[in-house]
């Protein structure tokens, strides 16, 4: 007669009462208390190695699962430096000069998100692309974002985050067409507000 483990107290058919385990995702416990009862101690000792063996592959991929998980949660977060030409664009040291203002990026697990206000410093032509940050290499962009960002006085660019196998401009943020408020091709003067919020994908480089 074979245990049913699923149940906890039940009377065999010679009416006597047997204690039973509750259930378990471990198969190798089915059996166990007949095998005490007919003396079948080779059995028994296989069934309990094969037992502990399940436990320890259970426990194995409980362990991978939980650095997986702690993988997939990590974050981290840091401001990047403005390229020659660019600045913050609150940089006076006055109240308005935020943190939450300032180019920087925040990652979670594989998604990078950058963000923050910069000025040029000087004029920025109409036909020409601009880098602006690098994002830092060892957080490989493998995923790119292309956006159409905000500037003063509804002007607008396009904001681009190139991936890490960009030969020319790998990492890098960069800006380009410049529009006026009608759509129009147009230099940027100096001490434009320039928004940026690009998403991007990025895979950790040790």
């Amino acid at each position: 007669m074979s245990v049913d483990i699923r149940k906890l107290m039940q009377v065999d058919d010679k009416g006597t009462q047997r204690q039973y385990y509750p259930e378990t995702n471990i198969e190798a416990i089915n059996g166990l208390e007949d095998l005490l009862i007919n003396g079948d101690y080779p059995e028994l000792e296989r069934t309990i190695y094969q037992f502990e063996g399940n436990v320890s592959e259970t426990s194995q991929r409980l362990n991978r699962l939980k650095t997986e998980m702690s993988e997939m949660v990590e974050g981290e977060h840091d401001f990047l430096t403005p390229e020659k030409g660019f600045e913050n664009y609150h940089n006076d040291g006055t109240v308005e000069d935020e943190e939450s203002e300032r180019l920087q990026y925040v990652r979670i697990g594989p998604i990078c998100h950058i963000y923050g206000s910069i000025r040029n410093l000087g004029t920025l032509e109409k036909d020409s692309e601009v880098v602006v940050a690098t994002l830092p290499y060892r957080l490989a962009i493998f995923m790119r974002d292309v956006k159409v960002s905000q500037g003063s006085s509804n002007n607008t660019f396009t904001a681009y985050a190139r991936s890490i196998n960009n030969n020319n401009n790998s990492n890098q943020i960069i800006i380009a067409r410049f529009r006026d408020n009608d759509g129009n091709s147009t230099n940027f003067n100096a001490g434009k507000w320039l928004n940026i919020s690009l998403t991007v994908g990025v895979e950790v480089i040790q």
